[in-house]
Parts: structure tokens; C-alpha cells; sequence
């Protein structure tokens, strides 16, 4: 969470800059595409956060209930997710790095002088800060994630071993119950 709010908060200080909309909207009329669209920048950003925060809360909720109701499948989809969400940390750095690199390559558009002296701090380039905010989000949920998946296979093995004691070893009954199980996640 504090981690993504950080991102968050990198990417509003790049998106709502004058210099960088102006620069985007530039890059956007050299490739013909609407140039309109660099106000929405920020808010598909702002969604894309909260929707990851949203989901971080919900894997521990998800955890938590398979633990209690000792259910493997569902831990097995959390350590899927946890990957996922790692993953995605990734794709959302390389996002912002390319639309940054693209920008500052353009050699069409021009910047005002008005421009500079409005945005000051940042005439030499854009600080994305990428090793300070975005790294430390990326190590930690992979070593989260490979965490959960150690986590996953012995909870495997415990509750493999838990289900047996309880229902043996007859093949039938087993495929009930995991039949019983499956439709519990609907």
C-alpha cells in the first residue's frame, strides 16, 4: 500500500507537470493521435492504484479464509495472484519509463520559454525516482511472492495430509469431497 501510494504520488507530480503535458500532447499530434488525452493520464493512473490497493486488501482477506476453511485451491490462486500482482509492479514501471523515454526523444515539439519558467525544476528532465519508488514495491512483493509459494506447498502437504485422515483413502469418497470442495468456491 505505501509502496503504490508513493507510485502514486511520483506519477501525479509527472503527469499533472505542464512541461510534460505539453510535451505528450506535442508527441501525440506528431503520430496522429488525439492529443486531448493527456489530462486523463493521471486519473487512468489514480484508477489503476486503487484498484491494485484494492485488490492487496483482498488477498488477505482471500488467505485468511482459505487458511481457516483449509482450502488448497484457494491458496494455490493467492500464491497465482501474489505473482501476478508482482508482475504487474513491473509492467507499471516499464509503463511509465517508456512513456517518459518516448517523450523526451520527440524532436518536433518545442518548449516555450514560458514553459521553463513555469516548471523550473524540471527542465533538464523528468525525475521518475524509479530505484526509490519503484523498486522497493518490486522487491518486496517478489520476495512475497516466492514467500507464498513456499507457504503454499507445505499448507499442500498439511492439508493433503489433514483430508486424509479424515476421509482415508478411498478414492470415491476423495473425489466427492474435492467435488464438494470445488462448488464451496462458487
Amino acid at each position: 500500500m505505501i509502496f503504490q501510494l508513493r507510485i502514486l504520488k511520483r506519477n501525479d507530480e509527472l503527469y499533472n507537470n505542464s512541461r510534460f503535458k505539453h510535451l505528450y500532447e506535442c508527441d501525440k499530434e506528431a503520430r496522429n493521435q488525439d492529443p486531448r488525452s493527456s489530462d486523463y493520464l493521471f486519473v487512468f493512473s489514480l484508477i489503476q492504484s486503487s484498484i491494485f490497493m484494492i485488490l492487496q486488501f483482498y488477498l488477505i482477506y482471500f488467505g485468511v479464509n482459505a487458511i481457516f476453511h483449509e482450502h488448497i485451491i484457494q491458496i494455490i490462486t493467492l500464491a497465482g495472484l501474489n505473482v501476478g500482482s508482482a508482475i504487474y509492479t513491473v509492467v507499471q514501471l516499464l509503463e511509465v519509463k517508456f512513456r517518459v523515454d518516448r517523450i523526451q526523444k520527440q524532436k518536433k515539439c518545442e518548449i516555450t520559454q514560458e514553459l521553463i519558467d513555469n516548471d523550473n525544476s524540471l527542465t533538464k528532465g523528468f525525475s521518475m525516482d524509479l530505484f526509490k519508488v519503484d523498486l522497493p514495491q518490486i522487491v518486496v512483493l517478489s520476495i512475497f511472492s516466492i514467500i507464498t509459494i513456499f507457504i503454499t506447498y507445505r499448507l499442500y502437504l498439511q492439508f493433503g495430509w489433514s483430508i486424509y485422515k479424515k476421509i482415508g483413502g478411498d478414492f470415491k469418497i476423495q473425489s466427492e469431497c474435492l467435488f464438494d470442495r470445488l462448488s464451496d468456491l462458487k
